[in-house]
């Protein structure tokens, strides 16, 4: 799911005129089309991890207000445990998986 820096832009070629023509001509669109799924997939890896990383403090947080609040100890602690291990697991985990699978 990586994406090189210099992605392909340019528009695809025009129709071919014969039908010698016609697999240089499929394989350019394949090429086009495997670039934007590419590019839509990485995309969707960031905002995989932005979300990941916003329900994480917002798992800490909770088990904090829960814990100190008194409101249930033991869901309070459960949560912020939860959430310390899943920070991690998403610290140093998924970049390694992201990078082994490029």
């Amino acid at each position: 799911m990586c994406m090189s820096s210099t992605a392909a832009a340019a528009s695809p070629a025009p129709a071919p005129a014969s039908p010698d023509q016609l697999l240089p001509f499929i394989q350019t669109y394949e090429n086009y089309l495997s670039a934007d799924a590419n590019a839509v997939l990485v995309s969707l890896d960031h905002f995989m991890l932005t979300v990941a990383e916003s329900a994480l403090v917002f798992l800490i947080i909770a088990g904090f207000l829960v814990y100190y609040t008194r409101l249930n100890e033991r869901l309070g602690k459960k949560l912020i445990e939860g959430g310390v291990i899943l920070a991690i697991f998403l610290a140093l985990v998924v970049p390694y998986l992201s990078r082994a699978y490029c």
